[in-house]
């Protein structure tokens, strides 16, 4: 039967053609692993929750993980692939819950994607085309990190209710963004666990007198987002007194407000150049650190970060109360 013939190639001494069927067009194949992994959901009961005489938000952005980088000693001398990021993942998260083991957890927010994969494609490169260096094939890292992510989500959802927001990135704007739909789908009879999955380039969270904004910090300048986030969120910000942007893709820490900077990190070295008590506009922009290893073309060009993981908490009456670093090997 013509439709079981995947491809053809006829060879003579004067031509030679090779025909094949169409490709598997990627979104209706991953669409369909959705609906399976809906299908499969472990069915959950709601946990229970206790309430809390003072209860905080717990954010932890794990931005710019990059499964499937690869970072050799010899060249860049650290070393990094799917392993170490699942290790440096789970070691960061449990560093950060050992921190805030003392506060009444009542929400947790987790934010997804953020250059979660370091490719977009089999031929291992961005989405924009870019090659990278890779430690495994691309199934390989995608089933890692889902599995390293449905350990920590799990863990994360004993503690208190998630919500869970997927940020579109320039690495894995695709894959990314499947891969976040594909733990929605894994966790879709789970009552305890929530998602914003969408494809808009900025996400945003209202709890109390807080409102948080997330991006992965390649579209809009940071200092468009003060802006953005009144406008876009004006009913939300109506409500609150502090504002706070948390993006990734810079791999190091930047903290600003009213585009002023407050504070740096070069290497491993963090300057802090004003205080924010002196700022007027309540909100600030902070880029994040990551927890991947240094590639070839980042060390070529000298740059270089401390691998770390970082969580946030925010009162509902007093803003962002604690930030937390747990640095990681």
């Amino acid at each position: 039967p013509i439709e079981d013939i995947k491809h053809y190639w006829y060879k003579s001494k004067q031509y030679s053609i090779f025909a094949k069927t169409k490709d598997i067009d990627l979104k209706q194949s991953i669409d369909q692993l959705v609906e399976v992994l809906k299908e499969v959901a472990p069915n959950k009961e709601r946990l229970q929750r206790e309430q809390y005489q003072q209860p905080v938000l717990f954010c932890l952005s794990p931005s710019d993980i990059h499964f499937g980088k690869l970072a050799t000693k010899e060249e860049t001398g650290n070393q990094y692939d799917i392993d170490i990021a699942a290790k440096r993942f789970i070691d960061g998260v449990n560093g950060l819950l050992q921190y805030i083991e003392c506060y009444q957890i009542e929400k947790i927010i987790v934010v997804g994607g953020n250059d979660i994969l370091h490719t977009d494609s089999l031929l291992n490169t961005t989405t924009k085309g870019t090659p990278q260096d890779v430690s495994h094939k691309f199934y390989d890292t995608f089933n890692r990190a889902f599995q390293t992510y449905t350990l920590v989500l799990d863990a994360l959802i004993q503690i208190a209710d998630v919500y869970y927001v997927h940020c579109m990135s320039n690495h894995d704007y695709l894959s990314g963004y499947y891969f976040s739909k594909c733990l929605e789908a894994y966790y879709s009879s789970n009552p305890n666990i929530e998602f914003n999955t969408t494809s808009s380039p900025r996400k945003y969270v209202h709890y109390g007198l807080n409102l948080l904004g997330f991006s992965h910090g390649d579209t809009a300048k940071d200092s468009e987002l003060p802006n953005l986030m009144k406008m876009e969120a004006k009913n939300s910000w109506s409500k609150c007194l502090y504002g706070y942007w948390y993006l990734g893709h810079f791999h190091h820490h930047i903290r600003k407000q009213e585009n002023k900077l407050i504070s740096k990190d070069y290497n491993d070295v963090t300057i802090i150049k004003a205080s924010e008590e002196l700022i007027e506009d309540k909100i600030q922009v902070q880029f994040l650190r990551s927890i991947s290893g240094t590639d070839a073309w980042h060390n070529a060009k000298g740059y270089k970060s401390k691998p770390a993981l970082e969580g946030f908490l925010h009162s509902p009456t007093d803003g962002q109360i604690a930030r937390f670093t747990k640095y990681v090997k």
